[in-house]
């Protein structure tokens, strides 16, 4: 899987922001359905449109996570979760 390699290049624990990254494998469906929508909501906010339905979007949330165009970060610190690009966690 392509996140593995994200793993394999940055630590899978980082120390000084106290992160982790989560493969989607290890959440139950409730989580990770759960995780999918918000971020859905996040990224389109509650304004339908047209361009996608939520479905799709969600559809591709899932297929992006399984290809490692996005993965799923846990704080420690603020004992949370949430998806994200490997870009966008690496600016931060």
């Amino acid at each position: 899987m392509p996140w593995l390699n994200i793993i394999s290049k940055v630590s899978n624990y980082n120390k000084v922001t106290e992160q982790m990254i989560i493969a989607p494998k290890r959440l139950s469906q409730e989580a990770l359905d759960n995780l999918i929508d918000e971020y859905c909501l996040r990224d389109r906010g509650l304004i339908e449109d047209g361009s996608l339905p939520l479905d799709s979007h969600r559809k591709e949330v899932r297929a992006a996570l399984d290809t490692g165009k996005l993965i799923i970060l846990y704080s420690k610190h603020f004992k949370c979760a949430k998806i994200t690009s490997p870009v966008e966690m690496m600016e931060h």
